[in-house]
């Protein structure tokens, strides 16, 4: 994934105490599916701001299941499982219904109906 913001850049050569503003448009961009035979990615697509407000809750969500099932309450070999859970949803080698299920037997919860929607 490529993000470039705008900002202020000095110019080379300028003396040191002044600045030059340079005007740069906001992009976002994200691979458009699995890279092709030649290994070279897919035409990239915009992503919307909710998007990206998405992929920071869902990182956020990620990490305190990692830190919850790390605080001591859990074995060793939990927090093993749901590291290697989270591994593997971010890899895309598991499908969050996939995902979802495991971690539920993994930490002996229930089933919440909204998590599956959210990582999607």
């Amino acid at each position: 994934n490529t993000i470039i913001l705008g900002g202020n850049a000095i110019a080379t050569g300028q003396a040191l105490g002044t600045s030059t503003t340079v005007q740069a448009t906001t992009a976002v961009t994200q691979k458009a599916g699995p890279l092709g035979s030649t290994g070279v990615p897919a035409t990239p697509t915009a992503i919307t701001a909710e998007t990206l407000e998405n992929v920071k809750k869902c990182r956020n969500f990620l990490s305190t299941l990692i830190k919850l099932a790390s605080n001591g309450k859990q074995s060793s070999e939990t927090t093993a499982s749901v590291k290697e859970l989270v591994k593997k949803l971010l890899e895309g080698k598991m499908e969050p219904e996939d995902f979802t299920s495991r971690l539920y037997k993994e930490l002996n919860s229930s089933p919440q109906p909204y998590l599956v929607p959210f990582l999607k």
